[in-house]
């Protein structure tokens, strides 16, 4: 089994784990297997433990064994334990990964609102002041492409990781195509000049293109 960077840890941990290895004893018998039928489970645990083994090679892989004079058994012992391993591991990175878009989402959200506030003054002071200089619209202008960029490129990377995970026909994938939506029809807006009531230039139109 590899294991690579951050991984390292999450791997060992599971392979190493009392959860797994009580499983491997119940899915055994290895209570009987031993002759300890009534035993606790610590005892049970102790003599699993006696035989099994986890070390990294020389290859930097992580190396499963287990000892048995049944060597049938051990090899099915193994098998199941890499299985339970991947399983669990798969679902921690899911889980890990599910994690980082609900924050990445509270990013975006936050990134949103400050923008919006930023275009918001930016509109009250050209009112109050009078004020309509080309070059300081032209600069908003592009900083609220780039935000709307940003968030294009988040979204579409937010409906990939769906896409893999939980397929098209999700109702969280159908949630993010509909922002995508919404974020390409202001981007499209903004250069056609649909902002221009509020200082937002349209850029094809600007001497600087």
């Amino acid at each position: 089994m590899y294991e690579t960077g951050n991984d390292e840890k999450a791997v060992w941990t599971i392979l190493n784990s009392w959860e797994l290895h009580y499983m491997v004893v119940e899915r055994f018998n290895l209570a009987e297997h031993y002759g300890l039928k009534g035993r606790k489970r610590a005892d049970l645990l102790n003599e699993f433990r006696k035989n099994f083994g986890l070390k990294r090679n020389k290859e930097e892989m992580f190396f499963v064994y287990f000892k048995d004079a049944d060597s049938r058994l051990a090899v099915q012992i193994v098998e199941f334990v890499l299985e339970k391993a991947d399983s669990v591991f798969n679902a921690f990175k899911t889980r890990q990964a599910r994690q980082a878009s609900a924050y990445l989402q509270s990013r975006l959200d936050s990134c949103k609102h400050v923008l919006d506030s930023l275009v918001s003054d930016f509109v009250k002071f050209q009112v109050v002041n009078d004020v309509y200089e080309s070059s300081m619209q032209f600069d908003a202008t592009i900083k609220y492409l780039s935000g709307l960029q940003n968030i294009r490129e988040e979204v579409d990377l937010e409906l990939n990781f769906e896409k893999l995970d939980r397929g098209e026909s999700s109702k969280r994938y159908q949630e993010l195509l509909k922002r995508m939506m919404g974020v390409n029809s202001a981007f499209a807006g903004t250069l056609n000049g649909m902002l221009s009531d509020i200082g937002i230039i349209k850029l094809q139109k600007s001497p600087q293109f």
